[in-house]
This record gives structure tokens, sequence and C-alpha cells, in this order.
């Protein structure tokens, strides 16, 4: 459904959805309680099959499929530790950027790397649109999360819990990949009280960010903590959350990125026949 509200050229884009949510299904407003490494945050999601949440990022008159992204809300993001929390339009590009295998436990280091400097250099200008955000990563524990709701996944990735290889629970950076809980928001609110194992194949056919392939996550698993079996979350392909032995492994990644606070929407409606269009 698309949802139109009164706009001029010009309009802050966070602004904009946040003020879309009072008439549009599409977007919920989430409220979560304080966890181990934040305050009690509230934001904006988009969920549901197909949201009209599609962006042309990276590209001015020009723009092809490999230009479109997805909003996956407005959330609350620090730039730096203690910093002020913002709120900020979190994107994700819409299909893979690229296939990654991870040796010795090293997804999160490798992920970050490739995302932050060959990906970051290939969105040329528009690099000035990103910022850079805490992201967390607190790690779950495989044996728990299997009736885990979208808000448990979500309190999860901000404990203080380290994943094997890891020196710290959080990370200071432009890019990274989804979180479990992104992808458990992305469906209909009426799923949420629901664990994401037990709703798979709804979230296969009714979660916008499922892309029908398994994809790592920025999520490790606190499990399995040794040289050879450190576990990473993923997104799979039967719709659920599970984890995978980061040895060896080959899945898909997609960058996931903050917008500055003070991007504006250009143009733009969000439907993919018309996606949203930012300016500086």
């Amino acid at each position: 459904m698309k949802c139109l509200i009164e706009f001029t050229t010009g309009s802050k884009l966070s602004d904009y959805i946040v003020k879309l949510s009072e008439t549009s299904s599409e977007i919920e407003k989430v409220s979560h309680e304080a966890t181990e490494q934040t305050p009690a945050l509230e934001d904006y999601r988009y969920t549901g099959a197909n949201p009209n949440n599609y962006v042309y990022f990276g590209c001015e008159e020009e723009c092809t499929e490999e230009n479109l992204y997805r909003v996956i809300g407005v959330l609350p993001t620090q730039s730096t530790v203690d910093g002020e929390y913002e709120n900020r339009v979190k994107l994700i590009k819409a299909k893979k950027y690229t296939e990654q295998t991870y040796y010795i436990g090293d997804v999160l280091y490798t992920a970050s790397n490739i995302l932050n400097t060959t990906y970051l250099d290939s969105l040329g200008e528009y690099q000035k649109y990103i910022e850079n955000s805490k992201w967390y990563w607190g790690a779950i524990y495989w044996n728990n999360d299997s009736s885990f709701t979208p808000n448990q996944y979500y309190n999860g990735e901000r404990n203080t819990s380290v994943g094997y290889g890891l020196s710290a629970y959080y990370n200071i950076a432009k890019i990274a990949l989804l979180y479990p809980s992104d992808y458990a928001y992305s469906i209909s609110k009426s799923y949420w009280e629901g664990s994401v194992d037990s709703n798979a194949a709804s979230y296969l056919t009714n979660a916008w960010l499922n892309n029908k392939i398994t994809e790592w996550t920025i999520t490790r698993d606190s499990a399995f903590n040794s040289y050879y079996h450190a576990m990473n979350k993923t997104i799979n392909s039967s719709g659920n959350i599970s984890y995978q032995d980061a040895n060896n492994n080959t899945n898909s990644i997609r960058p996931a990125f903050y917008l500055k606070a003070d991007v504006l929407l250009k143009n733009g409606d969000g439907t993919m026949e018309n996606p949203y269009r930012v300016m500086i």
C-alpha cells in the first residue's frame, strides 16, 4: 500500500518516515526496554512482504538495480561510544553485494574490512551521506534462541557477551551487516509475540528482508568458542535464523548502514517504480 504525506523537497528523510508512520500500515513503532548496552529506545521499522521502502543510492540520473536499497527504519543510533543518540535512517542493499567464505571464525572482521574499504570506496561521493555508527557485537547462545521473539533477539544482540575471536562487544564503523532482529522485525507486528523459528514459513513469504538466500548477520554465537568452531547467525533460505560454523562456509553478505541525521528527501515515493532519492 502506498501512503503519501505532504512534504516539500528538503524535508529530513527520518522526519518524513516518522510522520508517515502515523498513516501507513507498513511502518511500526517499536518500544525497547533498556539492554546491557543501550537505554530504553523507540524506533520505526518497515514491515510486511513488500513495503514501499525502496531508495536509489550511489547514483544520480542513471540508476540500476545495483543502486537499489531499502529502508530498514528510523533507529536511534550513536556515532561514538557514549555519544548522543540521533534518529537516523538505516539502509540495506536490496540484493546481495557478494558472497564471502570465512575461515577460522573471522566473519565480522573480514566482512567489516571488505565493506568499509572496497564497498565504501565504490560509493564515491555518496560516502559523505553515511555516518559512523556503533554496531553491537553481543553474542547469543545458540541453544537458547530457537524460541526467540524479535524482542529477545534485539536484547541479545546488545548484551555484553563476547563471541570467540572478538575482543569487544561493539564496533564503530560506517558499514556492517544486518542484525538478526532487523530480519525478525521485518514481518507484520502480529507475528512478533511468537518465535522466528516457529513462524519460519511465514517469514519466508511475508518478511521483506528475506532474500530467499542464506546470508551472514553481524551477530556471533557464544557457543562453540574454539579455533575451528566460531559460529555466526545466518538468515537462511528456509525463513528462520540459524547458526553456522564460520570455518570454510560461504554465504551472502549485504551492506547495511545509517545515513547522517540531516540527509534530506529529494523526491520519490518509496515504490520500486519510483524509489526515494536523497540529498544533503
